[in-house]
């Protein structure tokens, strides 16, 4: 498991960092990357210079970002990885279009959600059931009118 961790974090490291900002930099030879972005990359090694320059400064980075972490964080990376891996295109194409939408969001507003998402879980699992299932027995015209009330509610806040 321990030989896999570099290939498995680099093919998370892909997934992790399709949305992030790509630094303008020059195409870099493999024989250029250090001893220790050559191990952490090696699963990328055969089609490196076939990589445009905006997904070797991605990978470099997730790389950096990857030899920084504690074995806890990278065993964390890992799960998350792996999790990833397990869903079907679809989940994974809702999964990047929410991620899209939460950069999209200002800090405050990230704030709040993250106020909310923390309450709902220090309410008691048997709570928390009781509003999932709620949820899921709305159908989506009463789960877009209740979204819409939350929205008016919010705005009349303001």
């Amino acid at each position: 498991m321990t030989q896999n961790k570099p290939l498995i974090f680099s093919y998370a490291l892909c997934l992790a960092l399709v949305f992030s900002p790509a630094a303008k930099a020059e195409k870099l030879n493999w024989n250029q990357l250090t001893d220790s972005q050559q191990s952490v990359l090696q699963p990328f090694q055969e089609k490196w210079s076939n990589l445009t320059e905006e997904r070797q400064q991605k990978l470099l980075k997730g790389a950096e970002r990857y030899q920084k972490m504690t074995p806890e964080q990278r065993a964390r990376a890992e799960k998350r990885f792996k999790r990833w891996q397990s869903l079907t295109p679809d989940q994974q194409a809702k999964l990047k279009k929410q991620f899209q939408r939460w950069n999209q969001l200002s800090p405050e507003q990230k704030q709040k959600l993250r106020s909310q998402f923390k309450r709902f879980k220090e309410l008691p699992p048997e709570k928390r059931q009781a509003l999932r299932k709620k949820w899921k027995e709305l159908s989506p015209e009463e789960r877009k009118a209740f979204r819409q009330k939350l929205r008016d509610r919010r705005n009349n806040q303001n």
